[in-house]
């Protein structure tokens, strides 16, 4: 696995966290 591939993971991840984080957020300002 080169550096690369782990960089887009990690930022999949982040991106991934950050859309859960804002369906709950909605969630709670219903």
């Amino acid at each position: 696995m080169s550096v690369s591939d782990e960089t887009t993971t990690v930022s999949d991840g982040i991106l991934l966290s950050d859309a859960a984080a804002g369906k709950v957020k909605a969630l709670l300002e219903q």
